[in-house]
């Protein structure tokens, strides 16, 4: 009885360290990661590379779900919010209100296809891609 006991508290021992990695409770939720620091474009693709027109360009996503991107002195200011769809996959929703349209571009639903603490990749309803990265 006591051999059984002691394999089982092992085995027990053995499924709880195994049921999670330490990569996993790492990774907190797209809204905490995106409301931390500042970000910029790492890839912008909608049928053709133009990433370089958001180079020096930082937006920083706020909790409150308000949104501020700079490049040098100009500002702009819009809100974010993050849902879910049908299928449950999380989707980044932008409104930005800027007289640039390049910065209106990015006014999109945003389904998440991939994240980790510093990169966001996205794709909106037409596959145009956007990636972004934690300065």
């Amino acid at each position: 009885m006591k051999y059984l006991n002691s394999v089982f508290g092992v085995l027990l021992l053995i499924l709880s360290l195994s049921s999670c990695s330490p990569q996993q409770d790492a990774i907190t939720s797209t809204r905490e990661i995106i409301s931390q620091g500042n970000w910029t474009v790492d890839y912008y693709f909608p049928g053709q590379n133009r990433t370089e027109q958001f180079l020096n360009y930082a937006f920083h996503f706020r909790g409150d779900g308000t949104l501020t991107i700079e490049q040098g002195s100009q500002v702009a200011t819009g809100n974010w919010s993050l849902v879910h769809d049908v299928n449950r996959n999380e989707v980044i929703a932008l409104q930005i209100n800027s007289s640039n349209p390049q910065i209106t571009s990015l006014n999109e639903h945003w389904s998440v296809v991939d994240r980790n603490l510093s990169a966001l990749a996205m794709k909106d309803g037409n596959n145009v891609e956007l990636r972004l990265k934690k300065q």
